[in-house]
């Protein structure tokens, strides 16, 4: 199994933190993840996996080099058609945020009392202490995506109304997970995601966009359910390996 962070977010964030650019452009991740794929050289056959702006880059990698994933699941992606609002929020909303804590310990004390998080699985508010955050030199802790950086993501508008309309070209198979009180991702716009699609099908989960935050368990149990039937209908992958041969799924998740 293979992961990477955004150019912006996580341990990449604090590697690129000196030449982060104002502006974010989503097709660019899609290149980052082509580049992991051929300097790792990661052998097919592959399952791209992605939430929100993970899962929309996912398919755009597809679209970018055909023939990338032999399957996708994607969660909650930042898709739209161009005649549908994208999702509102306020600018406040993000720059605004409390962005420092005296220490990891105060920090999770205002998570679980911020209204933010009460949908969260405990345990993943737990994990976003240890690994979304990061200590500065005066012994606060802040956040590994920086605000500024959060703020810049969600304005390259054209590139998922572009990624929409091209969905049809993706070959592979696509499952969408969407949570069923979303206010990104309404069921009938996941409907409609679906019908741009060769093969695709919807689980719905009972979360909000944060689907992995809130339900991780069901979750995985969406992952596992994809995994085992790219496996039963790939018949020839089930061939090679009663033959002996190392083939394996690799699955690339952002």
């Amino acid at each position: 199994m293979w992961t990477l962070d955004c150019s912006n977010h996580g341990d990449s964030a604090i590697l690129n933190q000196d030449i982060l650019p104002d502006k974010f452009v989503w097709t660019d991740y899609s290149r980052d993840i082509l580049q992991l794929i051929d300097e790792a050289k990661i052998q097919k056959p592959i399952i791209g996996i992605g939430h929100s702006l993970g899962g929309t880059c996912m398919l755009m990698t597809e679209i970018i080099r055909p023939g990338t994933f032999d399957s996708i699941l994607v969660i909650e992606p930042g898709l739209k058609p161009t005649t549908l609002e994208l999702f509102e929020f306020k600018d406040t909303t993000i720059t605004n945020r409390r962005d420092r804590w005296p220490n990891r310990e105060a920090a999770h004390a205002n998570f679980n009392k911020n209204k933010f998080f009460q949908s969260w699985d405990p345990e993943m508010i737990s994990l976003y202490v240890q690994y979304g955050l990061y200590e500065l030199p005066s012994g606060e802790v802040t956040l590994k995506c920086p605000k500024a950086q959060e703020f810049c993501t969600f304005y390259d508008i054209n590139e998922r109304h572009s990624t929409f309309h091209q969905m049809s070209k993706i070959q592979c198979p696509i499952l969408f997970v969407v949570g069923n009180r979303s206010n990104f991702d309404c069921q009938d716009l996941a409907l409609h995601k679906m019908s741009q699609c060769q093969r695709s099908e919807l689980i719905s989960i009972d979360a909000g966009h944060l689907v992995p935050m809130e339900k991780p368990t069901q979750v995985a149990y969406a992952i596992e359910y994809f995994a085992r039937k790219f496996w039963k209908n790939n018949n020839s992958l089930q061939k090679n390996q009663s033959e002996g041969n190392n083939v394996r799924s690799v699955l690339a998740m952002l």
